[in-house]
């Protein structure tokens, strides 16, 4: 297989930010594949790349004879620090690292800054998973 024959480029990332905000678009042209192919970048979270997967899978169900690259990419060194209460004067304006912002689950539910990294750390715990494994 090459580049020129590929279809479809499906890639997830989480924590997107504006330096390449399509990850897909910019992998796609950076690897040679055509400009004539499709790509597309998802973002579901824990579960982008696995997701990109899933949607290459589905594409094929219905484009059986294309070539379909699919995946994901992490970059969260590289994930934006906001800076909150710093546009209409709000109060005191704070930076907020992406990473740790809990945005996605009620914090009255599960809790201040629960994140990825400790969700991690807290299944890993539940289910004796050494770092090892």
């Amino acid at each position: 297989m090459t580049a020129d024959q590929i279809n479809e480029v499906i890639l997830g990332e989480v924590r997107q930010s504006t330096e390449s905000s399509n990850l897909a678009r910019v992998a796609s042209l950076k690897a040679g594949i055509t400009l004539e192919a499709s790509d597309y970048t998802v973002n579901r979270l824990c579960a982008s790349g696995m997701q990109s997967v899933v949607s290459g899978v589905q594409y094929l169900a219905f484009n059986p004879d294309d070539i379909v690259l699919a995946g994901g990419a992490e970059n969260l060194s590289r994930a934006p620090i906001y800076l909150r209460n710093s546009r209409f004067g709000e109060g005191n304006p704070y930076l907020v690292d992406s990473n740790l912002e809990n945005g996605q689950q009620p914090t009255e539910m599960y809790g201040k800054d629960l994140g990825m990294g400790m969700t991690a750390e807290n299944v890993a715990k539940q289910y004796g998973i050494s770092r090892e494994d």
